[in-house]
């Protein structure tokens, strides 16, 4: 029996094998290309491409394929051609209920139509519906990234400056919890553009291309370095800072770049012709434009190059085409032949394959009745140390309860009746000369102080059962009580908190932003605060800022006892907490706790 089941597997195990050789080596071409697009090398990946053979693909391999074409035509400046192979893939993506990936592609697409002029599709079509999806998806990184597709759209619209910015400043706001380096780069870049062409602001251009040149510089991005210092000394040219432009320019000389080295060279001896010239070094500025000029020459002969290779290209690929005509016809009867020997080769195999799965089925049938018994055991179990943990938290409710109910009933209604008693005696033994009427005015307060505490305290043993509601219901009816009392408007945002964290976590935490939403209303003459709560898989991120004073802080200083309080609480618990305030701009505060 062993004997012919080994029979029966092999010839199948062969088509299997031979299908999956022809294509597994197509598959890994095309994740080639792919990485070739990320690493911006379209040239090894049109190369790759052309040898990509899809007759095995699945749908998502064909999707996959017809992202990297429509990459690959755009980079070629062909975006008619990009545009048709984006939007059959997205199509493709949905079919396959890949929503992720369609909405992905928005972004792409929004770029496509953004960069022409007089297209009749309206490029917001698509960037509405990626933000659509981000929203609700509460998905920081693509909030940030399509904040900042948004801000590009708008940059020069001379109308929408202020917008514009502040669409800016929200994309750096998520990014700051997403924490993508790349897009940061980006978003940096193109407000550093933003200030300078569209505000007239160099001084605030600089600021970001020198937080940009950073990332450039510790992620070798040469290319990318090379046009931050050109823009750099751009921003110092508008300043009248031409040294400093110049000092610039020779840094982005010395780069090696591996993209566009002859124009990138044209741009940069230019600007320096023109910025010694602006000092009045003449010679410098007479050497610049020289080396200027012969850069500039050789692109416009590289142009006509081009030009004629290209009509070359056409007749040469006429005359391939009849060739090809020639090979296909010789080459299509011989795929008859094998597709006809690989297919009664795979219908052979099919068939002893399903025989020998039968001979499989029955044992499996056998071993899944002792599974299903076992598992039935399993949730027998479980089922009972649930109810067991729901009595202990019930119990532990039940006392909260109990504690809180005895403080403001019994205390609080007896200490209501002393009140009361030491009121009637005041009546009767008047009239009082100044110094008992001060003594019993005096006891009086400290009656109703005594009061106001066995209450507060009362609500302070109620506020553990509220927080076993959940964190984020228990700061929705602390929030509620702030608007109620008109003390401060709340706003709370959470992303990804999906299940319950430990409760004890839950209370600690709840303590904490309760202190600090006091300290608000205490300190800040603030208006508005926003809490952001962001749970990651192995940390939970709390933001909360408000539109207060602000102030100058000083960890281990006397002005921030209670948020040297929250400090140390923090640290306890493995975590880090970070203060970010500065006077008349409100105050940040950063929590990261691990889970």
């Amino acid at each position: 029996m062993r004997i012919k089941n080994k029979i029966f597997v092999f010839p199948f195990k062969l088509v299997v094998l031979l299908a999956t050789s022809l294509s597994f080596g197509q598959v890994n071409k095309l994740v080639a290309a792919q990485q070739a697009i990320e690493k911006e090398d379209f040239e090894q990946a049109s190369q790759l491409v052309q040898k990509i053979d899809t007759r095995l693909f699945n749908p998502m391999q064909w999707a996959d394929f017809l992202v990297v074409k429509g990459e690959i035509a755009g980079f070629n400046n062909n975006e008619i051609e990009s545009f048709k192979f984006l939007t059959q893939a997205k199509k493709k993506y949905l079919q396959l209920n890949a929503k992720t990936k369609a909405i992905d592609l928005n972004s792409e697409l929004f770029y496509l139509l953004y960069s022409q002029d007089n297209n009749p599709t309206d490029p917001m079509l698509f960037l509405n519906e990626y933000m659509q999806f981000a929203r609700s998806n509460k998905d920081t990184l693509r909030l940030a990234r399509g904040y900042q597709l948004q801000a590009c759209w708008y940059v020069n619209d001379p109308d929408k400056k202020d917008y514009c910015l502040k669409l800016f400043h929200q994309a750096l706001r998520f990014n700051r919890i997403a924490k993508d380096e790349k897009l940061q780069s980006t978003i940096y870049n193109n407000l550093s553009v933003f200030f300078n062409e569209n505000l007239k602001r160099p001084d605030s251009a600089l600021i970001y291309l020198k937080r940009d040149q950073v990332y450039l510089e510790k992620n070798s991005k040469n290319d990318e370095l090379c046009f931050n210092f050109i823009n750099q000394a751009d921003s110092y040219t508008k300043k009248k800072a031409y040294k400093q432009a110049i000092q610039c320019l020779l840094k982005a000389d010395q780069i090696p770049l591996k993209k566009y080295p002859i124009k990138t060279k044209a741009i940069l001896f230019f600007c320096l012709s023109e910025n010694y010239a602006c000092c009045k070094q003449y010679k410098e500025a007479y050497t610049y434009h020289c080396l200027f000029t012969k850069k500039d020459s050789i692109l416009n002969q590289k142009a006509q190059n081009i030009s004629i290779n290209d009509i070359q290209t056409k007749y040469r690929t006429k005359e391939k085409e009849l060739e090809n005509l020639q090979l296909k016809v010789k080459n299509k009867n011989k795929s008859v032949w094998i597709y006809s020997i690989l297919s009664a080769v795979l219908i052979g195999g099919v068939l002893l394959y399903f025989q020998f799965v039968n001979l499989k089925r029955a044992r499996l049938l056998a071993l899944n009745g002792k599974e299903l018994e076992t598992q039935k055991l399993e949730t027998t179990l479980k089922k009972q140390e649930v109810l067991v943990i729901e009595s202990l938290v019930e119990g532990q409710e039940r006392e909260r309860r109990i504690m809180a109910q005895e403080l403001h009933d019994n205390m609080g209604s007896q200490l209501a009746a002393l009140n009361l008693n030491i009121g009637v005696l005041k009546h009767q033994l008047e009239p009082l000369n100044a110094p008992n009427k001060a003594a019993i005015d005096k006891i009086e307060l400290m009656m109703v102080d005594l009061y106001n505490d066995v209450r507060a305290l009362a609500h302070e043993k109620k506020q553990g059962v509220i927080v076993q509601e959940g964190l984020v219901p228990a700061l929705n009816k602390t929030i509620q009580q702030l608007s109620n009392a008109q003390l401060l408007t709340v706003s709370l945002y959470t992303f990804g908190l999906y299940k319950r964290i430990d409760n004890s976590l839950e209370i600690m935490l709840f303590r904490m932003l309760q202190e600090s939403l006091t300290n608000i209303v205490k300190h800040a003459q603030a208006t508005q605060a926003n809490l952001y709560l962001t749970q990651h898989p192995d940390h939970l991120n709390i933001m909360l800022e408000d539109n207060g004073i602000g102030f100058t802080y000083k960890s281990n200083s006397k002005q921030g006892m209670g948020l040297l309080g929250i400090e140390e609480k923090v640290e306890q618990l493995g975590g880090q907490f970070r203060v970010d305030s500065t006077p008349n701009n409100g105050t940040t505060l950063i929590f990261d706790i691990p889970l």
